[in-house]
């Protein structure tokens, strides 16, 4: 009898660390029923359940894949409060990482700015990589190239 209820325990933990919800709001909501994908335009504001939050005019949602893919400028801050200004941006919520391979602006929270040429950010880890050239510029107005 105890195995039985430690078993249901255990399949209902799983079930939870599965539920991994969004949240999008927007002024202009249009569901695409041929493509299955969700159109958020005007004041796009989106949220994942690690408190990771995406800004833009315009957003494809695809609720199977969940995925969010903004359109033009996009503004993220992270649940560590970076703040990321990028373009067209990818938040896949099943990897659980936000990426762009646009030219990207990041700000940590003691106010250095770094400049990369494409990020991939872990919503897991709250890892930040980047490939090419890195600029960095901190506080105290020091440059460093990578």
């Amino acid at each position: 009898m105890k195995n039985s209820i430690l078993c249901i325990f255990f399949i209902f933990l799983n079930l939870n660390i599965a539920a991994q919800e969004l949240e999008i709001n927007a002024k202009k909501i249009q569901y695409d029923n041929i493509n299955k994908i969700t159109i958020f335009e005007g004041n796009v504001e989106s949220k994942d359940d690690n408190g990771n939050q995406i800004f833009s005019e315009y957003a494809k949602y695809n609720k199977v894949d969940e995925i969010i893919e903004t359109v033009g400028p996009t503004k993220i801050i992270t649940s560590k409060g970076y703040k990321i200004l990028s373009s067209s941006i990818i938040l896949d919520n099943k990897k659980r990482i936000i990426l762009s391979d646009y030219k990207t602006e990041i700000e940590d929270t003691d106010g250095n700015k770094i400049s990369v040429e494409m990020f991939n950010y872990s919503t897991v880890t709250n890892i930040l990589f980047s490939k090419g050239n890195i600029e960095v510029f901190d506080i105290n107005n020091n440059s460093y190239f990578f």
